[in-house]
């Protein structure tokens, strides 16, 4: 055996009913090829594994197919040869590569994109989590944790110091614009306009993003004692490392995406009355001169969405299938009886901002803007 990963934490609520020695993944030499393989974790090799650790289906999705890698070098002195301790034999370095966006965390250290490393230690703690906005920025909170184990390894750990590596926490870049309130609790009563006085808080469905917008999810449906941040999709372009990205990827909503996400947040009415895939929010390039909007795209004929400016808005019809409208801070989005979407739009700073003269006019599936591309 050259070492071994335990698997000490799963946010799952059976995890502890798991025996113990069914939680290890053992990484053994192959003797018909190079004695030092390197160990690869991630969906690919280990989905009945991380099954077994009772992970949902939202956070297996998170793990990427092929999200770290371990293996061994051996230590060599300063003229390249064998950094060996007389009886002791050949001392061995443990790396861990990232190989994910969606982060490794190494006890309090982060690597946050891919190729990058950190030196392991027998004990060392591997994180695999979800990303958090905050008003500090984004937090990782992990749902599944390994110990790096070397008990019964034939290979002796050398002396290496961990390599430095970022911190958890990811602090706002310089460009990147101050953290806007958020929409109220669920608590709010309907009738009241919706109100900004908090720093956004939520949950991120696709990994590592610079916020731009909050869906909150109110109504009947949510179950109750439901903590803020489950109760906040944030969603943005995916934070890159040179520049900010000005699109972002679609995000479909739907019992069929993110599936333990919404078995968490929603009552078992709520959540099969949502369509597998419901609806979708859309980057889409406005005229010359005008930011990104962002517009809702509807994809369930059962139970079609509406968009209303305010809870006193007077009804609407629904959009027909695969119909897409503009979304506006402050709009909502009524997706059943059970459940409604308040939309805040972090790129503006209050909730006053008047809306902008330039709307999208639905026609099927295409949108247009007055005046632009055509007569």
């Amino acid at each position: 055996m050259l070492w071994s990963l335990e698997c000490i934490f799963a946010e799952g609520p059976s995890f502890q009913a798991v025996p113990r020695e069914q939680r290890f993944l053992t990484h053994r030499r192959d003797m018909s090829g190079p004695h030092l393989t390197t160990q690869r974790v991630g969906r690919l090799l280990q989905d009945e594994f991380l099954t077994a650790m009772c992970l949902s289906d939202e956070a297996r999705s998170m793990i990427s197919r092929d999200h770290f890698q371990i293996w061994a070098q051996e230590e060599t002195g300063s003229d390249g040869s064998s950094a060996s301790s007389g009886s002791e034999g050949v001392a061995f370095t443990f790396i861990l590569r990232n190989m994910s966006t969606n982060w490794t965390v190494v006890n309090s250290s982060a690597l946050r994109r891919p190729g990058e490393q950190a030196t392991l230690h027998d004990g060392d703690v591997i994180a695999i989590g979800r990303n958090i906005s905050s008003s500090g920025g984004i937090k990782n909170v992990p749902f599944v944790k390994f110990k790096f184990d070397l008990s019964g390894s034939t290979l002796r750990q050398g002396k290496s110091q961990q390599a430095a590596v970022p911190d958890v926490q990811l602090q706002p870049r310089a460009s990147s614009r101050p953290p806007v309130p958020v929409v109220p609790s669920q608590q709010t009563p309907a009738h009241q306009a919706v109100q900004f006085d908090r720093a956004p808080l939520g949950t991120s469905l696709v990994g590592e993003i610079r916020p731009w917008f909050v869906l909150e999810m109110r109504g009947q449906g949510l179950k109750e004692g439901l903590e803020s941040e489950a109760s906040r999709i944030v969603h943005g372009p995916p934070l890159e490392e040179n520049g900010d990205s000005s699109h972002f990827s679609p995000l479909v909503l739907g019992r069929g995406h993110s599936t333990g996400f919404w078995r968490r947040a929603l009552t078992d009415e709520a959540y099969n009355a949502l369509s597998r895939e419901h609806l979708r929010i859309e980057a889409l390039q406005g005229p010359p001169g005008e930011p990104v909007l962002v517009v809702v795209r509807n994809l369930s004929a059962l139970n079609p969405i509406c968009v209303h400016s305010s809870l006193e808005d007077v009804p609407r019809d629904p959009l027909k299938p695969d119909d897409l409208q503009r979304l506006t801070h402050g709009d909502f989005i009524n997706v059943n009886c059970h459940l409604w979407f308040a939309f805040q739009d972090l790129r503006h700073k209050t909730s006053d901002l008047p809306r902008p003269a330039c709307a999208v006019t639905r026609v099927g599936s295409e949108a247009r803007f007055p005046g632009v591309g055509g007569a």
